[in-house]
Formats: structure tokens, C-alpha cells, sequence
């Protein structure tokens, strides 16, 4: 899939725009379900509220015997005082035996099956119709209602107050309620989700990015010593893969440099090997012919050595090579070159070296090499050397030129020694 081809912060960016999109199009698509019936249950708890505050107002009235017109006149002030509620009263047959019926707007002529179900039940009744809400109480007779209500018992309904209200006006600040809530709700999670995006970005994407950049430039470049990035990541699994792929570059830097320094060096001596002398040689080379300077090249081969090596055996071989190296390192130079090539067959650049100075060091040489000495078995062991001499550029222009002269006379001078 292209999805997974992309940079890591472009797709957790796609992502967090459509979990975005898609969970603000939930809510406000949830929206109008959460308003009714929040808005409904809390329209239906205020009214309830608000209904036993009235009913409670007329059964206190009804108990200390306020007359038909005192109680008018509550029903009345309360009607005026909250508005678009409606109250009205109904009586009891045993009620309208005593007091006679009344017929106005506080006592309806007919009554309808919800009245009927609460004088037959005399339990509390909730009627939802639409935007109204009605609620039925029954007035219930109690030991002090029988001096003036004697013909009814303990118990017995002797009339229902029935209330009447709007949802609607209650039901609108609870809406603009609701909607705010919903609103900053929303713009919290939508803030919430910016913060978290902007830490997973920070402290997540920008150090595996900064990764992915330091992977590609050793990569490109073969450079294991590159600095990473300093690790700003608070995600631990992220800081060991820091600390792991540093510590993978080290050991690659480090095996690396031991590849090339058995690459370059010669095992035995450390002395440099014929790949890295040619290398080193044609510097020297180009530089010499640059700046119109001469160099010498020496072919230097150990005398009477396989003689030592077939007695004494190779351990002693090795020791008059070493000791050699060992001397020839430290009288030469710095710039010279010293390398070995062979068994016992050593090469030397010496640079800005013309004829005359060339022979005066290879003599110097063949002494030290003579008074190069090793101990073996009891026995003083020594070797001798024939050095060959080829010019830069009397000699030749060209290293392999050079090196079949120097070879050359080396070999006369071996024979010119029998």
C-alpha cells in the first residue's frame, strides 16, 4: 500500500486530520440525539420540581380550610406568577354531595380518563403529550379532613389537582446549555489531540526522522563517526534504538578500521604491505613530478635468511624479519616509506633523496641490518642485506620502471657479494 511508503509525520498527520474530521462529525451527529434526551429529562425533572411546589401550595391551602374563592385566588396568583401554566381542580362525587359542583376555569366540567385512572388508583399520575407535561396528584382525605368532609374516609380521593406546563420554555435553556457543553467539549478534545500530536511529533517522529537521515548519510558516505543528533525523545524504546544503532556504528567503525589495517599492514612486521606501498608510492610520485623534486626507490633483500629460516626453523625467521623492520623503522624518516613485499624482500621511497644521498643511506642501511642480531638456541644470529638504487627521474618516470631497476641492481649487488 502507498500508505505505508509515505514519511512517517506525513501519515500520522493524514491520520490525525481524519480521526479529527471523523470524530467531530460523530459528535455533531450525535448531537441532536444527546439534546433530547438530555433536554428532555432535565425539562421533566424541572417541571416535576416545579409541579409538587404547586400542588403542595394548594394541599396545604385545602387543609387549613381555606373557602372555594381563597383557593381560586391561589390557583390564580400562581397561575399569573409562572407563566403558561395551567391548574385546575376536580371534585370528588362524595365533595360535590356536600359542597355542590363548581363549573369554571379552575374546575373543568368533564373529566378525562387520566383524572378517572387517578381517583380510581389514587396514585400520582405523568402524562407527556408533545410539549406539555401534565401531572395528576390526588387529594387524599386524612383524620383532620373528616370535620368538614364527613361523609368521606381515610384515604378516600376527594379531589385531583391537575397541572399543566410547557417543555418548551423549559426545555430551551437546557438546550443552549447542552450545546455549549457539547461545544467545549469538542473544542477540548480538538485542543487535546493538537497536543498530543504535536508531543508524538516532537518527542516520536522528529527523532526516528533525525534516525532515518543519520542511517542514509552513513549509507551514502561509509562515515561511521558521524555524530547523531542529540536524542530529545521521552519514549524509551526510541532512546535504545539511538543507543543501539551508535553502538552498531562504533563496532562497524571499529571492525572497519581493523579490515583496513590488515588491508594496508603486513601481519608479522606492521610494516606497510605492497597494496598500501603502491598506493603511498604513487603520492609520492605525482607529488614529486609536481614539484619537480627527485625521490629514491630502494629493493632491499635480506642475505643468508632461508639458511636461518632451514636451520634455526621459522620462528627465528620471523624474529630476524621483525628485527629488521624494527631497526629500518627507526632510522628512517617520517616521509619515507617503508614496506615489505615479500619473504624477506624489502621496498623504500625515500623522498627529495637524489643518486649520491641515496647511496650513503643505503650503505648506512646495509650496517645497521648487519649489526641487526637475534638470539637463538645459544647462538647469535645475524643476516646481511643487498639494497638496489633506481632515481626519480634519472631513473625512470613510472614506478614499475623504477622498481625493475632498483630490483635489478639488487640482485648484481647479491651476486657481486658470493
Amino acid at each position: 500500500m502507498k500508505l505505508f511508503h509515505m514519511p512517517l509525520s506525513r501519515a500520522l498527520t493524514i491520520f490525525f486530520v481524519i480521526t479529527s474530521l471523523v470524530a467531530v462529525l460523530l459528535v455533531f451527529s450525535s448531537l441532536k440525539v444527546l439534546k433530547d434526551i438530555s433536554v428532555s429529562q432535565l425539562a421533566m425533572n424541572e417541571a416535576t420540581k416545579l409541579s409538587e411546589l404547586v400542588f403542595q401550595n394548594l394541599y396545604n391551602a385545602m387543609k387549613r380550610g381555606w373557602t372555594k374563592n381563597d383557593i381560586n385566588e391561589i390557583v390564580g396568583n400562581m397561575e399569573r406568577a409562572i407563566d403558561d401554566i395551567d391548574i385546575s381542580l376536580y371534585r370528588s362525587d362524595e365533595v360535590k354531595a356536600l359542597y355542590g359542583n363548581v363549573i369554571d376555569h379552575q374546575h373543568p366540567p368533564m373529566i378525562d380518563l387520566d383524572v378517572q385512572d387517578v381517583f380510581d388508583s389514587s396514585e400520582a399520575k405523568l402524562v407527556e403529550k408533545g410539549n406539555s407535561l401534565r401531572f395528576i396528584y390526588p387529594i387524599k382525605t386524612t383524620e383532620e379532613c373528616l370535620g368538614c368532609h364527613s361523609n368521606s374516609q381515610v384515604g378516600q380521593v376527594n379531589g385531583i389537582v391537575n397541572i399543566n406546563m410547557p417543555l418548551d420554555k423549559l426545555r430551551l435553556p437546557f438546550e443552549y446549555t447542552i450545546t455549549y457543553v457539547v461545544y467545549l467539549f469538542v473544542i477540548l478534545i480538538v485542543i487535546l489531540g493538537v497536543l498530543v500530536f504535536l508531543g508524538l511529533r516532537y518527542f516520536l517522529i522528529k527523532p526516528v526522522e533525525q534516525l532515518s537521515v543519520t542511517m542514509h548519510k552513513v549509507d551514502e558516505s561509509h562515515n561511521y563517526n558521524l555524530k547523531m543528533p542529540d536524542n530529545l525523545t521521552a519514549f524509551a524504546e526510541i532512546k535504545d534504538l539511538f543507543e543501539t544503532f551508535e553502538n552498531m556504528m562504533q563496532k562497524v567503525d571499529a571492525a572497519q578500521a581493523e579490515l583496513r589495517h590488515f588491508s594496508e599492514k603486513d601481519v608479522l612486521t606492521g610494516l606497510h604491505n605492497r597494496r598500501k606501498f603502491n598506493e603511498l608510492a604513487h603520492k609520492e610520485l605525482n607529488r614529486s613530478q609536481h614539484h619537480d623534486h627527485p625521490f629514491a626507490f630502494l629493493v632491499l633483500d635480506l642475505n643468508k635468511f632461508k639458511p636461518i629460516n632451514d636451520r634455526y626453523g621459522h620462528d627465528a625467521g620471523d624474529e630476524i624479519l621483525i628485527k629488521v623492520s624494527n631497526v629500518l623503522s627507526d632510522f628512517l624518516r617520517e616521509e619515507d616509506i617503508l614496506a615489505r613485499v615479500g619473504g624477506d624482500e624489502f621496498v623504500i621511497v625515500l623522498p627529495e633523496t637524489n643518486s649520491a644521498q641515496a647511496k650513503l643511506l643505503a650503505d648506512r642501511i646495509q650496517s645497521m641490518v648487519q649489526g641487526a642480531s637475534v638470539h637463538k638456541k645459544g647462538e647469535v644470529l645475524s643476516v646481511g642485506c643487498s639494497i638496489g638504487i633506481a632515481v626519480f627521474p634519472d631513473d625512470g618516470t613510472d614506478l614499475k620502471t623504477l622498481f625493475n631497476i632498483a630490483d635489478e641492481r639488487m640482485y648484481a649487488n647479491k651476486n657481486a657479494d658470493r
